[in-house]
């Protein structure tokens, strides 16, 4: 046979062969979803996640939702259900397969700075960030759009958690954070729904339950979208000295910029050196980027990281801007 002829054979064999591995993706990509589907039916949450696509990547094992809208009980308290609702623009849950390492990212999740007597009712988060909700409204904030994640990695058999959480709210900032803790099987056998009940009802209970879960580590930044600048405008306005700005040479802006006092500076420096509390101060006089990291030299339990209200001496704290 001509090598001419073994060309149509050869391309012949290699469709063949893409087309089944097409044809695997797709019955794997299916059964992702019917899976996921079941999984949802057999636990009663079918109601409490309804969305108008649903695909699933067996590459990345992730399911992806897209126009999903929430209503989850997340706290019972007898005959009444604590919901968190909304929608989102997608929901994508990466390691949907297996229960040790796991990511969870959603998008487009929009929350009023003023919400109505119903929204409070149907919606637990409205309640919860009752306070902080009024605060950014009198900003001049009207709404926020939330995209965000929560991951965790569970060594199961070291007993040694990571977890990540990161949020993007517009109009105000960024942030994300990652914490180690070893001897952590108590963290992740928690009842989500009894864990969030009592850590509002009986905070200190629910971190002495917490027994031997010891910290490592932690890492977190800061992204300000000009939030903190017009914090440390308004202050200074409060703060503004007439009788100086009068009777002084000084220039007003010098005489405005009092956003971080002497007493501020003291007690950051109980737990802070003298370069993060400058950073500190710098982010909050005209906010930009934060990245915070707390070490430890062995691991610290929980219940031990502040007492008489000092830090631990094994726990370092360095923050630059």
């Amino acid at each position: 046979m001509s090598q001419t002829s073994k060309k149509p054979i050869v391309f012949a064999i290699a469709g063949g062969i893409a087309a089944l591995l097409i044809a695997g993706y797709m019955y794997a990509s299916s059964a992702g979803v019917k899976k996921f589907e079941d999984f949802l039916y057999d636990n009663d949450l079918s109601g409490s996640l309804r969305y108008d696509e649903a695909s699933y990547s067996p590459l990345s094992d992730t399911i992806t939702l897209e126009d999903v809208e929430l209503e989850v009980v997340v706290m019972e308290m007898g005959p009444q259900k604590e919901h968190v609702t909304g929608r989102l623009d997608s929901l994508s849950i990466e390691g949907a397969s297996v229960d040790n390492k796991r990511r969870i990212a959603f998008s487009g999740y929009e929350l009023v700075t003023s919400p109505s007597d119903g929204e409070r009712q149907a919606n637990i988060l409205y309640q919860m960030l009752d306070e902080p909700l009024k605060f950014i409204n009198r900003m001049g904030i009207e709404q926020t759009r939330l995209d965000g994640s929560v991951a965790y990695d569970w060594d199961r058999d070291d007993e040694n958690l990571e977890l990540g959480v990161s949020l993007d709210a517009e109009n105000i900032a960024s942030y994300s954070i990652s914490l180690r803790f070893s001897h952590a099987r108590k963290l992740v056998d928690i009842d989500p729904s009894r864990f969030i009940m009592t850590a509002l009802m009986n905070p200190k209970g629910q971190m002495e339950e917490f027994g031997r879960v010891e910290f490592v580590s932690l890492n977190a930044s800061v992204k300000d979208y000009g939030f903190m600048e017009r914090m440390a405008y308004l202050d200074a306005i409060s703060r503004f000295d007439y009788g100086s700005a009068l009777n002084s040479d000084t220039e007003i802006e010098a005489v405005a910029a009092t956003r971080q006092d002497e007493t501020d500076k003291k007690q950051m420096a109980e737990f802070l050196d003298e370069d993060s509390i400058e950073a500190v101060s710098s982010f909050r006089a005209g906010g930009g980027d934060l990245k915070v990291s707390v070490e430890t030299r062995r691991p610290v339990r929980l219940l031990d990281l502040v007492k008489d209200d000092r830090l631990h001496r094994d726990i370092k704290i360095e923050i630059d801007d």
